[in-house]
């Protein structure tokens, strides 16, 4: 998929989110080479598309807003790490009844099309995330849980008995 293919998926798709819930959309941008980013944002919610070319895969961030702005992610993930922005696929794996991640390729399969890939994300974000897009964070609570215990996984798998060091029980 090209960037212009891309933008146009997204605009389309996320459109509605301008009109309900105040946002406002963000240039997009290729971020490098074959990664596209799509932002919209209202006062305080940022809602991110990334498109990894390579690695054929979307993926949708919900941000709170720090100052007017997303904040960089924190790096390697400590255990204080502050987080302000998680994925969509953890809010629907936790909201969404049955959802499961899908493997995001492409094998002649028509519900795995970027096409139907995309208007999923936007209805499903729509319906599972219009608190968040409203402003309204408590669910990132829970959000840091799965993030951060799924990290800390994956620092003992690095680390072994080393992931101490980095504050990891």
């Amino acid at each position: 998929m090209n960037y212009e293919r891309f933008k146009a998926l997204c605009e389309n798709a996320f459109g509605t989110l301008v009109a309900h819930f105040d946002f406002r959309r963000t240039i997009a941008r290729k971020e490098s080479a074959g990664v596209y980013k799509y932002d919209l944002i209202n006062d305080t919610t940022a809602v991110r598309v990334v498109y990894e070319q390579r690695e054929w895969r979307f993926f949708v961030q919900l941000c709170r807003l720090v100052r007017h702005e997303i904040c960089p992610g924190p790096g390697e993930m400590r255990p204080d790490s502050v987080l302000h922005c998680y994925s969509l696929d953890d809010l629907l794996a936790l909201r969404k009844p049955r959802y499961e991640f899908e493997p995001q390729e492409t094998s002649g399969d028509q519900s795995a099309s970027p096409d139907v890939m995309i208007h999923r994300y936007a209805s499903d974000l729509a319906t599972y995330g219009a608190d968040i897009l409203n402003g309204d964070f408590r669910v990132f609570v829970d959000l840091d849980r799965i993030v951060k215990n799924r990290a800390r996984l994956a620092a003992h798998l690095k680390w072994g008995e080393r992931a101490k060091e980095f504050g990891w029980d």
